[in-house]
C-alpha cells in the first residue's frame, strides 16, 4: 500500500519491466538477508545441530557480471530489441541501454543498433521462428581489460562484406579485444552453434581466481561473479579436513575449478564431467597450473570408482540423478563431502537422502548474484 522505508531508487531505469533483476530496490544488505534468511530457515528446521555461518555478501554489487547474453528479439510490428527478455514474456523484450551489473560498453548497444537498422537487418521473432540476428555474447576477465564477444545470427544470413567490415569496426570502436560470428539453424532458446567464425582477436581470455590461472573460451563455463567465487573457494580450502594426499573426487567438475582449488600435495584428484569441452578446459586449466589432476568425460550418476577421502558436489540447478543418491545414501564412498548448491529447493529435498548416511556440520551462503540469488555451500 506503501513504499517500505528500506526501499531506495533503483540505479537501473529498466528495472521492473526488464526480466534480470528482481531486488535492485532494495539495499545490498537488506537484500542478502532476503535471499538468505529462507534458506537458513529450511535447513536448521532440518538439521538444528549443524553450525549456520552469516551469508557472506558479493565483493562488488555493480558491473560484477562477467558474462552477459543479449537478445535481439522482434515484436509484432516489425520492431527489433537488443537487450534482455521482458519479465515474464519469451517473444518480448526490453531495449537495454546499459545492464548495471555488466562492465558491457553501453557504446556498443548503441553501434550496434545503428548497424541492424542501417543493413535492415531483423532480430528474432520466436512466434515464427523466423529472424535475421540472435544473440550477443559478451564476456569480461575480471583481472584486466580483455573481453569477447560472439554475434549469433541465423545460419542462412550471409553478412556483405561492407556489412562484416562495418560490424567489426562496431566492435572495435567500443574496445573489444576480439570478436567471432557464430551461425545457427536451431530455433532452439539457447546458442547453438553450426560453424563459428573468428573475425579478429584472440578467442581465449584469462582469468585468475585465488592463486589460480584459467583459459576461458566464449563456450567456457564458469561462475559470472568471479570476486564472488574466490569468497566461496576460500572457505572450502579452510573448512577441509582431508589431510595433504587425500583421494579428492569432484562431481560436476566444470573446468576444474574447485577440485584444483582443494587441492594438496600429493593429492590424487579426479574430476567428473559430462561435457567434452569443459573436460578440454579442465585438463589444460590443470597442465597450467601445475596441478596432477585427471578429468573425465561422463555422467556423475554413471561413475562407479567414488572411494575416495573428500568428495565435491556441485551439480546444475536440477540437482543430482536419482542413482546418484542412491549410491550416496547406501554407501557413502567419502567420509567428508562438501555440496555446492545453487538451488535451495531442490538442495533441501537431496539432504534427506544425503542425510541417512551423512551429518552436516556446517552452512553458509554466498551472494554470487546482487540484487537477485545465491549459492549455499554445505559440508
Amino acid at each position: 500500500l506503501e513504499p517500505s522505508q528500506e526501499r531506495r531508487e533503483p540505479p537501473c531505469e529498466h528495472f521492473g519491466v526488464c526480466g534480470g533483476c528482481t531486488l535492485q530496490h532494495l539495499p545490498e544488505d537488506v537484500a542478502l538477508t532476503v535471499k538468505a534468511a529462507p534458506h537458513y530457515k529450511m535447513l536448521k528446521e532440518h538439521f538444528p545441530e549443524a553450525e549456520y555461518l552469516p551469508p557472506v555478501p558479493s565483493p562488488v554489487s555493480l558491473s560484477y557480471r562477467t558474462k552477459v547474453e543479449l537478445t535481439f528479439l522482434r515484436d509484432r510490428s516489425g520492431y527489433t530489441s537488443l537487450g534482455f527478455h521482458r519479465r515474464g514474456r519469451f517473444d518480448r523484450g526490453v531495449n537495454v541501454n546499459r545492464c548495471w551489473l555488466s562492465p558491457l560498453p553501453p557504446r556498443l548497444l548503441r553501434g550496434l543498433r545503428t548497424w541492424f537498422s542501417r543493413h535492415e537487418l531483423r532480430g528474432w521473432d520466436p512466434r515464427a521462428n523466423d529472424g535475421d540476428l540472435r544473440y550477443l555474447l559478451y564476456r569480461h576477465a575480471s583481472c584486466s581489460d580483455e573481453d569477447l564477444a560472439v554475434l549469433v545470427i541465423d545460419s542462412e544470413l550471409t553478412l556483405t562484406g561492407a556489412a562484416q567490415r562495418e560490424l567489426i569496426e562496431v566492435f572495435q570502436d567500443s574496445k573489444v579485444t576480439s570478436l567471432a560470428l557464430v551461425h545457427q539453424s536451431s530455433v532452439a532458446g539457447a546458442v547453438v552453434a553450426d560453424s563459428i567464425e573468428e573475425l579478429y582477436g584472440p578467442q581465449i581470455l584469462q582469468e585468475r581466481v585465488g592463486s589460480l590461472n584459467f583459459e576461458l573460451g566464449w563456450q567456457s563455463f564458469f561462475q559470472v561473479n568471479p570476486k564472488a567465487y574466490e569468497k566461496l573457494l576460500e572457505v572450502m580450502v579452510q573448512w577441509r579436513k582431508s589431510p595433504p594426499g587425500s583421494r579428492v573426487i569432484d562431481l560436476f567438475c566444470g573446468v576444474g575449478s574447485i577440485g584444483l582449488s582443494l587441492y594438496q600435495e600429493k593429492d590424487e584428484l579426479l574430476g567428473i564431467e559430462l561435457v567434452e569441452r569443459a573436460v578440454a578446459d579442465a585438463r589444460q586449466n590443470a597442465a597450467k597450473n601445475g596441478i596432477p589432476a585427471r578429468f573425465e568425460q561422463r555422467s556423475a550418476e554413471d561413475w562407479d570408482k567414488f572411494e575416495a577421502e573428500l568428495l565435491v558436489l556441485d551439480p546444475p540447478r536440477a540437482g543430482c540423478h536419482p542413482k546418484l543418491l542412491k549410491l550416496l545414501r547406501e554407501k557413502a564412498p567419502a567420509e567428508e563431502l562438501f555440496y555446492v548448491s545453487c538451488n535451495p529447493h531442490r538442495l533441501a529435498e537431496e539432504l534427506e537422502d544425503l542425510a541417512q548416511s551423512y551429518r552436516l556440520l556446517r552452512a553458509q551462503a554466498f551472494d554470487f548474484f546482487q540484487a537477485r540469488k545465491s549459492h549455499s555451500l554445505l559440508e
